[in-house]
């Protein structure tokens, strides 16, 4: 009679713990998005901000690409630490 007892138990807290993980990994892919498209938007602005001789010397776009990779991988990093 434990037995049974014990394996709805067992079933009803994996079912539990599957749903905490997915609403946690949820609000993890929230969080590193957010902290993804800051990141970008601070980098665009410091980046309009360039005199114009800075502008003429480094390419913008390949500045910004090269950036965004680094902040994709960091999204990335966000993402596993929750």
């Amino acid at each position: 009679d434990n037995a049974y007892g014990f394996a709805t138990l067992l079933v009803f807290i994996n079912l539990l713990c599957v749903f905490a993980k997915h609403h946690a990994y949820n609000l993890s892919m929230i969080f590193s998005s957010k902290a993804r498209l800051t990141l970008i938007n601070l980098v665009y602005i410091k980046l309009t901000e360039l005199s114009a001789y800075s502008i003429k010397e480094a390419n913008i776009g390949k500045i910004l690409n090269l950036v965004s990779g680094d902040i994709n991988y960091l999204e990335f990093v966000l993402i596993m630490i929750f």
